[in-house]
Parts: structure tokens; C-alpha cells; sequence
């Protein structure tokens, strides 16, 4: 998508598309370029480490968070806990996710990472298979205020959604997406017709 103006949107191959509303549903930053708003959040970058392991290192379908503070790992889960087709028969897919990071080159995150899991699950890590290391530029909104809210009509037909009109979060995002609906459809909705008055009663006086 190369550009939106109100009910139009102007796509990479020059043709234009217009609409009764245009919802704009992705990262803050994109969703300014695409709509000329004024940056009002920074991002914050996470990186994503992907294992396959021959067992999981715990059975509970949980996420695991680095409560002491050490090291560079911020949180660990096993997807393949809640949802088996995501890793083969007899084996487990681990997910590693390191907050920042930016500076650190890829063998060096995964050795640094290594080296944590060591710590945590023993030498069993140095069976888990590396998969592939995503960086996420823009995983979540740098959040200063709690009070933080943006509404999501920007002018008449014309709609923003994601964790950076409210909440930095994966249920901020989906409150964000549901109020944008709410809104569409309230704008779409005729006028309620006025209540017909009810001519007096012959009983009354």
C-alpha cells in the first residue's frame, strides 16, 4: 500500500481504491506514513529465537519470564504445548524472545542465548536445533503513560487501530480493532426516527 487519503487508498501499483470507510490496522509507525499523522509513540524492538527440541523443557502450557533480571532473555514459551501441530511428532518448538538487542549480530544473540538456556535447563540445550531469529522492529509501542488512549476515527471515514492508540499489548490491539468496528458501524447507522407523539386522550382534561 503506498498511501491513504480519507476514503481512498493508493496502492504500490498506482490504483486507487475508495471505500464508505478505511480502516487502517497495522504497526504505529506504517500507519502514520500511510496516513500523515504525526509520530506519537516511539517502538520498542524485540528479538525472536525459534528451537526445535527433542522434548520440552517444561510440560506446563505457560510462559516462562525472567524474573531476576539476569541475563538478555526476557521471556520463553513452548507453543508446541498449546497447539502440537506447530512442531514435528516427538519433538518441541521453543520460542526466545530478547527485548532490544540491536547491536548484537546473530551468532552472537544466539550464543549469549545459549548460554542463558544452559543455565536455566542444563545441557540438554545443546540438542536444541536452531530454527530461525526474527527481529521485530516494531513488536510493541514505547508506552510512557499509563493514561495513554488515542481515538481511533482520525477524520470522517477514516480509522486507526492497534496497541498504539491504547494499550501495548496483543489485548490492546483487539480492544483497539473491536472499538474501530464499534465506531464504523455507528457511523454507518441511520439517525434513530423521533418518537411520534401520542395524541392526548379524549378521557383527558
Amino acid at each position: 500500500m503506498a498511501a491513504i487519503s480519507g476514503k481512498t487508498v493508493e496502492l504500490e501499483s498506482g490504483e486507487t481504491i475508495s471505500a464508505e470507510a478505511v480502516v487502517v490496522a497495522t504497526e504505529g509507525p506504517e500507519a502514520n506514513r500511510l496516513t500523515g499523522l504525526e509520530p506519537a509513540l516511539g517502538s520498542r524492538s524485540v528479538f525472536c529465537l525459534y528451537f526445535s527440541a527433542p522434548e520440552p523443557p517444561y510440560l506446563e502450557p505457560m510462559l516462562t519470564l525472567n524474573g531476576g533480571g539476569h541475563g538478555i532473555i526476557n521471556n520463553l514459551c513452548v507453543p508446541s504445548q498449546i497447539q502440537p501441530s506447530y512442531a514435528p511428532e516427538n519433538r518441541a518448538l521453543v520460542s526466545v524472545s530478547v527485548l532490544g538487542g540491536a547491536h548484537r549480530d546473530m551468532r552472537t544473540m544466539e550464543t549469549v542465548v545459549r548460554d542463558q538456556l544452559k543455565r536455566w535447563y542444563g545441557l540438554v540445550v545443546t540438542e536444541w536445533k536452531l530454527l530461525h531469529i526474527y527481529r521485530i522492529a516494531h513488536a510493541l509501542p514505547a508506552l510512557t503513560s499509563v493514561e495513554w488512549q488515542l481515538p481511533n476515527q482520525i477524520q470522517p471515514g477514516l480509522y486507526v487501530c492497534g496497541d498504539h492508540r491504547g494499550t501495548p499489548s496483543i489485548q490492546g490491539a483487539m480492544e483497539s480493532g473491536r472499538l474501530a468496528a464499534e465506531d464504523v458501524l455507528a457511523a454507518r447507522s441511520p439517525a434513530a426516527p423521533a418518537a411520534a407523539a401520542v395524541p392526548p386522550s379524549a378521557t383527558d382534561n
